[in-house]
């Protein structure tokens, strides 16, 4: 397998994509791969540059992704994920973390201002290869209301256009832990 394009995230769609190419093929087989959530992937096989074949929410154990693991490019692809998801994640800050109630099903309604630097929605694709600190904006209108299942632990975004700013696949969870390690937060959560 050869890398085609660059490692693209798309925050819309909270995933992150490549092209690859079988390395040895009479044919041109490419392969175009949404990583969806950890392990889990969107394979789009194509011959000649006709879609010939759709594999959704393909997990690990699949033969094709097993194929692909084995390759020093998608081991190398990754990796590079990680470590972008990695360092997104450290570089969040939030402040007024706010315990909000809870809703009818009995989960957590919480609240921030997100201060890290977030994705503008100018672009649908970025190369995370290439991003730098000028990549992102400090968006002005930048809270988030997360409902928190905290026995499933399950994380929603309840406002939906917040999407478009999300920074990686888990920026949600992330910033629910973030505002539950808030002492406040932390006491209306054990007294309700």
């Amino acid at each position: 397998m050869k890398k085609l394009s660059p490692i693209l995230y798309n925050p819309s769609r909270n995933e992150f994509s490549v092209i690859l190419k079988e390395a040895y093929s009479e044919n041109m087989l490419t392969y175009g791969i949404s990583f969806i959530e950890q392990n889990k992937f969107n394979i789009y096989e194509y011959e000649n540059e006709k879609l010939m074949c759709s594999h959704m929410n393909t997990s690990e154990n699949d033969p094709l992704v097993k194929r692909f693991k084995q390759t020093l490019d998608f081991q190398r692809i990754e990796h590079t994920i990680h470590s972008f998801e990695e360092k997104m994640k450290r570089q969040l800050q939030i402040e007024n973390a706010t315990f909000e109630g809870k809703d009818e099903k009995n989960r957590f309604i919480l609240s921030c201002d997100v201060i890290s630097p977030l994705f503008n929605d100018d672009l649908t694709f970025y190369p995370i290869e290439e991003l730098n600190a000028g990549s992102f904006d400090v968006i002005k209108k930048n809270k988030i209301h997360i409902r928190f299942n905290k026995d499933k632990q399950q994380y929603t975004n309840i406002k939906s256009d917040f999407h478009k700013h999300y920074t990686h696949r888990t920026f949600v969870q992330d910033i629910t832990e973030l505002i539950v390690k808030d002492p406040r937060v932390r006491v209306r959560m054990l007294v309700n």
